[in-house]
């Protein structure tokens, strides 16, 4: 599907995560993996040339060593390299390298909250794909120009545990409840998981209300359409709050609570398609 895939490199855990995901698309595409590090450097306009030459100079100092660490990691997973650095404002120097060197798709390393002023601009302004790795979930622009969109994909690939001190998201709503055309509690199930919180469940209750008075109660034989719901997720304070600020929107009439808890025990069973390459912990395959 791809031939060549270009990523973008620089001294961050951002980046690190994207090269990782790149070599390995790369291997399964058996494709041809570009690495680019870009040096921002002043314009000319706001310093004379010889502080630009500095500053050039500076920056291939400090890109060098980074790209000759990327081609030895590459060379051990038997991945061919090329590597380039290059100079000015790297959202402009990754799209134009990939106009010159016929890219058919790009990796930049995607920021934990948002997608980060170089991503989204790559993203949307690039003649190929691009996707943006994270270490939970890659962002997928395609599509060309302005018809260009972003689709997520999940990657279930880096949860190995979660303990000790965390927030528990409990949502109080009713089966009625909708968002979208779909039933709000798989709405929120699917919101959250989109986002990579650890887990979550749904509980049904047989009789409740809240702040509008109103009585949820399961019929006989559980047969109503309308008994109250419990979603109940957890997961570190910050994936938390993160998720409550995306929920916010789509509970109407409800209540949103999140408390303390302490993880005793987060577990599962790793399969094969489950084992990945972590964030400082390099994969031989």
């Amino acid at each position: 599907m791809f031939h060549r895939i270009l990523v973008g490199l620089d001294p961050t855990p951002d980046a690190n995560t994207a090269f990782d995901y790149a070599i390995k698309l790369a291997r399964k595409e058996r494709a041809q993996l570009h690495v680019l590090s870009v040096g921002p450097i002043p314009e000319i306009t706001a310093g004379t040339i010889e502080e630009v030459k500095a500053a050039q100079e500076q920056a291939r100092a400090r890109l060098a060593p980074l790209l000759r660490a990327a081609r030895d990691i590459a060379e051990k997973r038997d991945q061919p390299i090329v590597t380039e650095i290059r100079f000015g404002r790297p959202a402009d120097s990754i799209i134009e390298y990939a106009a010159e060197h016929g890219i058919d798709l790009i990796v930049i390393g995607k920021r934990p909250k948002h997608l980060g002023s170089i991503g989204e601009h790559v993203g949307r302004h690039a003649i190929c794909p691009v996707f943006l790795a994270g270490r939970s979930e890659v962002v997928k622009y395609t599509g060309p120009g302005a018809d260009r969109h972003a689709e997520w994909e999940v990657r279930k690939d880096t949860r190995e545990k979660l303990e000790g001190m965390a927030k528990m998201l409990r949502i109080y709503i009713g089966e009625n409840d909708h968002f979208e055309g779909a039933p709000l509690y798989e709405s929120i199930v699917r919101r959250l998981r989109q986002m990579d919180v650890a887990g979550a469940t749904v509980l049904r209750g047989f009789m409740g209300y809240g702040a509008g008075q109103r009585v949820h109660k399961s019929g006989l034989l559980g047969l109503s359409g309308d008994a109250p719901i419990t979603i109940t997720a957890v997961d570190d304070a910050e994936k938390v709050e993160s998720a409550v600020s995306s929920l916010e929107d789509m509970v109407h009439g409800g209540l949103i609570v999140v408390s303390d808890i302490e993880v005793i025990k987060y577990t599962h069973t790793h399969t094969r398609s489950d084992l990945t390459v972590h964030l400082g912990r390099r994969s031989t395959d």
